[in-house]
């Protein structure tokens, strides 16, 4: 290897040097390299994609990463007795996928806890101390117009049509005629595509 005079200052090679440069083999880069452990990802992620949380969302299906499951509609129920309070909930919970959001023992407790809860549905007694069922039904129409109210009550033919339809009650079923027959009025309330109260009188 020989130095030239002059300015230059860098090396000259010799001809065989410059034969054996030519002909080297090239040298792969290791940020290219694929090594077995990455061909055999399961992903097939590219050697040059960095393994961020990004890169893998893009390779995961899109069934997987938006399956959804909606909410299940809540319930309020409205009842002064422990015993029937305790059926219905149990009832809803073990035959139903709605969800009992909360209890209220009189009518004061029922408007209140309807307000703080704000549920898809409530299933209402009429007799009941402190302020009765039909006190309750009025006022919730006034302050939620788009909950539907059931009332659960000993006797369906207690308030007549007209009173019914004032105050906005969407169905009254006989607690004679079971937890069954309640649980079916529900679901056709709240797994209709459209609900829609009864108009006023």
């Amino acid at each position: 290897m020989t130095f030239r005079r002059g300015r230059n200052k860098l090396p000259r090679f010799s001809t065989a040097v410059q034969t054996r440069l030519r002909t080297a083999p090239k040298r792969t880069s290791p940020a290219v390299a694929t090594p077995k452990s990455r061909l055999q990802c399961p992903l097939r992620l590219p050697v040059w994609a960095p393994y961020t949380g990004f890169t893998l969302l893009s390779f995961v299906p899109r069934h997987a990463m938006f399956h959804f499951r909606p909410m299940p509609k809540r319930i309020l129920i409205v009842e002064d007795e422990v015993s029937v309070r305790t059926a219905i909930r149990t009832f809803l919970e073990h035959h139903s996928r709605f969800e009992v959001c909360g209890e209220a023992a009189n009518g004061v407790e029922a408007l209140e806890k309807a307000a703080a809860l704000r549920p898809d549905l409530i299933v209402l007694d009429l007799s009941m101390p402190v302020m009765n069922g039909v006190e309750v039904a009025s006022l919730l129409r006034a302050k939620m117009p788009l909950t539907p109210v059931v009332v659960y009550t000993m006797f369906d033919d207690v308030l007549g049509k007209s009173l019914t339809a004032t105050l906005g009650i969407a169905a009254i079923v006989s607690k004679p005629d079971g937890l069954a027959k309640l649980l079916a009025r529900i679901e056709a309330l709240l797994e209709s595509p459209t609900l829609v109260q009864p108009p006023a009188a």
